[in-house]
């Protein structure tokens, strides 16, 4: 057990009763514990800056079950990921047989995740760190839709992730500031660099999670201790409002002109393929779904 992070949360489990305040104050402690922890990775890093301005990378997606046994959504999302790529960028595929051709992770990471004490998800977070910090290129999530081509100019900065507007209720862990799903930067990055080897010692020392979001934790803290990824991060970001909204109106009868609208204000549309997406309404009424893949 890690007392230095179990005693402190159980003292604001007991100190807070309403719930927005106790997340609040587990998430400072959260970042807190984290930062203490990794402070001397965190110092090596503090001074660095980014040596390569373009990335060069491709576009990363990752099923590890490989392309066989996607399901529909993840298919189509990755078939279309495909055809939106800008001409001549790499769309590379990852997959459990062939991430050691890009990679390399440290041994205990593989033996931790065949004994079940690092789950499919924080895995694939450790080698999405790794990746972008080796390689660089750009992470699109395998549920992640692209509605119109993507254009070349976002490799043309040292960073790049998007953010919807912000909600000042709740700014979570990365405070509102970039989307772990869809991110990248150019090979060799502090901000990525930095986060990769937090990642990567934090489970070859650690058997849990602190938070599901533990790496937009690492990514907050690499950014805040980096002058050089607040200014690269802040510049490359790209406004998706509509990222995460989609899905929830997914199967409503579409209104054409706020189909539009979205479109207009966003390229990236985040699904799920744990929901049953439908193109038509019972009534026969095409859905925004249905409405989505129809330029397919």
């Amino acid at each position: 057990m890690d007392w230095e992070y179990i005693i402190p949360c159980l003292f604001v489990h007991l100190k807070y009763r309403d719930p927005i305040r106790r997340g609040k104050a587990k998430r400072s402690l959260k970042q807190a514990f984290l930062e203490r922890r990794f402070s001397h990775i965190l110092e090596k890093y503090k001074s660095a800056v980014s040596l390569e301005q373009e990335n060069t990378g491709p576009i990363w997606v990752c099923w590890l079950q490989g392309e066989e046994n996607m399901p529909h959504i993840v298919k189509r999302c990755y078939e279309r990921l495909k055809l939106m790529a800008p001409k001549g960028r790499d769309v590379v595929l990852l997959h459990m047989g062939n991430i050691a051709q890009y990679v390399q992770l440290p041994g205990c990471i593989y033996e931790k995740l065949r004994k079940g004490r690092i789950s499919y998800i924080h895995f694939s977070d450790v080698l999405r760190m790794s990746l972008l910090a080796e390689r660089g290129g750009i992470w699109v999530d395998s549920t992640i839709y692209v509605h119109s081509p993507i254009p070349e100019s976002i490799f043309s900065k040292p960073y790049f992730s998007v953010r919807t507007v912000f909600d000042f209720d709740y700014l979570g862990a990365n405070r509102c500031l970039w989307k772990c799903f869809l991110m990248g930067a150019a090979a060799h990055s502090p901000w990525f660099c930095c986060a990769a080897e937090m990642k990567q010692e934090y489970w070859k020392t650690m058997d849990f999670a602190v938070d599901y979001l533990i790496m937009d934790h690492l990514l907050l803290a690499a950014y805040d201790h980096n002058e050089d990824a607040q200014n690269g991060v802040d510049a490359g970001v790209e406004l998706a409002p509509h990222i995460l909204g989609f899905e929830k109106i997914a199967n409503e009868p579409c209104d054409e002109e706020k189909f539009r609208k979205m479109c207009e204000e966003c390229r990236w549309f985040k699904l799920s393929y744990k929901l049953p997406y439908k193109e038509y309404t019972e009534d026969g009424l095409l859905t925004y779904y249905g409405r989505l893949i129809s330029a397919e």
